[in-house]
């Protein structure tokens, strides 16, 4: 099945579905922080991005439908951080390749100085990494950490 995915900037009201998808467990478990968050705190963080002139949070449909959401934010002069998910549902139909693919168009259309982006990924969601991979991302490094007990 092919897929045509268009790209806009969320609106004040995604909100509510946007802080749906995010505390779900399916997208929960492949995010850097798993807790479910607090409906002040992303309303404040979700105002806070739709006012950013630097960071934009955009939805990805198709066919009528919202299948992901991408945050772009800055990390310096000509690079920026991309970081993606599904909305549930969506997971295993090769969307996510197409939803970052479509994110890099939009970042090279939008903010052509930005000539890099990096995106980090959870080691063990494989999904994840071999969505990026297929978009044209390239291992740069791997960071560990150690947390006392």
């Amino acid at each position: 099945m092919e897929f045509s995915i268009t790209l806009r900037s969320a609106q004040r009201e995604d909100c509510k579905s946007v802080f749906a998808w995010r505390n779900d467990p399916e997208v929960r478990q492949h995010i850097f922080d798993p807790a479910p968050i607090a409906w002040e705190d992303h309303e404040q963080w979700f105002n806070k991005i739709l006012e950013a002139s630097d960071r934009h949070l955009l939805i990805g449909d198709s066919e009528g439908k919202s299948i992901g959401v991408i945050r772009i934010e800055p990390v310096d002069q000509e690079g920026g951080e991309i970081s993606v998910y599904l909305v549930p549902g969506n997971s295993g139909q090769g969307l996510g390749s197409l939803l970052i693919s479509k994110g890099i168009e939009w970042v090279a259309q939008h903010h052509p100085q930005i000539k890099h982006l990096q995106a980090k990924i959870l080691g063990e969601n494989a999904a994840s990494l071999k969505a990026f991979q297929r978009a044209g991302f390239k291992e740069s490094y791997r960071f560990y950490e150690w947390h006392a007990p």
